[in-house]
């Protein structure tokens, strides 16, 4: 007895969806290594982290505490490695990998279809779990923020969960992913805090095209990079904030221009910070006198235009959440 198509359609989606979900199974995962940056994808430690198909190890809460390692690109960019993925800060992007093992079966089209779903979903997992570890202020970190806030959080998932591969292989048995979620722009990680954390209303009006740059030394402070910077003052008034900065401007480039390169001349730099503020080590504080001589020459256009440039050390430690790199299987 034939069974009508409809039936026969309505009992494979479900295996189909099933094996994409069974993706999440504990096999050693070989490095995924993203060229354009020197250095190898470190090995991790992790202390009690869940397995990817457990509770809460998508959103990156309850994987573990991964041990980073962090290179420093050959044009001075601002990188943190992790397992799965990496954080330009300087281009202000997060690149995730996944990987998923391709099952055996008749049809080869639906297995490798199988396959690439379970790379991206673990592409998708790795970018979030890094994303909960960017800190948002001086102050807070997006897990600590979307971890009270089940709304920004949603919209995080949401936002993450729309990212196409932009690159992919088939090698070897295996299905190879790379997805990039950008901090800005329309679809910028950025968006999401945007309202939460710049007040509306307060942003001057986008002062034009400015070709001049601020460049603030924050090397030795152990500054932390941060989405949302304030920059103060040694009796702690606001020098620059997301309140200085045109909206236009913060939302297409962000607040600062991270970087790590040392051909930056001396003459170059406006101001030397003092040192980092802030819980989470992200704000700058500099002296009275060059918080002085910033706002006489600023005019307030290049502040406005986020023309804001922070030399600042390679990041070392942990960063918290991070998944293990494993390979995602589909059956």
């Amino acid at each position: 007895m034939r069974l009508p198509p409809h039936r026969l359609t309505a009992g494979i989606i479900p295996v189909l969806i099933l094996c994409c979900f069974t993706a999440i199974l504990s096999v050693p995962r070989t490095s995924f290594a993203e060229p354009g940056f020197t250095g190898s994808v470190v090995s991790i430690t992790t202390d009690g982290s869940a397995p990817m198909d457990a509770p809460g190890a998508a959103e990156g809460v309850s994987a573990g505490t991964a041990v980073v390692s962090v290179t420093q690109s050959a044009t001075g960019d601002l990188i943190d490695t992790a397992p799965g993925g990496l954080i330009d800060w300087t281009k202000g992007v997060i690149i995730a990998y996944g990987r998923a093992s391709i099952p055996n079966g008749v049809n080869k089209d639906i297995c490798d279809s199988m396959a690439k779903r379970a790379a991206l979903l673990d592409a998708h997992a790795q970018a979030l779990a890094m994303i909960q570890a960017v800190n948002i202020d001086g102050e807070v970190t997006v897990r600590s923020v979307t971890g009270k806030n089940s709304r920004l959080l949603y919209r995080l998932k949401g936002l993450v969960a729309r990212v196409k591969p932009f690159e992919q292989v088939k090698d070897n048995g295996y299905y190879l992913v790379k997805i990039k979620v950008p901090f800005y722009g329309i679809s910028g990680i950025q968006t999401v805090f945007m309202n939460t954390f710049v007040k509306p209303g307060t942003a001057p009006f986008s002062p034009g095209l400015v070709r001049h740059k601020i460049v603030i030394d924050a090397r030795g402070t152990g500054l932390k990079p941060a989405l949302f910077i304030t920059v103060l003052d040694q009796e702690g008034k606001v020098v620059y904030s997301a309140r200085n900065i045109s909206r236009s401007a913060l939302q297409d480039k962000g607040m600062v221009l991270y970087v790590t390169a040392t051909t930056i001349r001396a003459a170059d730099i406006q101001a030397k910070a003092v040192r980092a503020d802030g819980r989470q080590h992200g704000n700058i504080v500099i002296s009275t006198t060059d918080a002085r001589l910033l706002t006489q020459q600023d005019n307030g256009n290049v502040l406005a235009a986020g023309n804001v440039i922070v030399l600042t050390d390679p990041p070392s430690g942990r960063i918290k959440g991070c998944l293990p790199f494993r390979i995602a299987a589909a059956r």
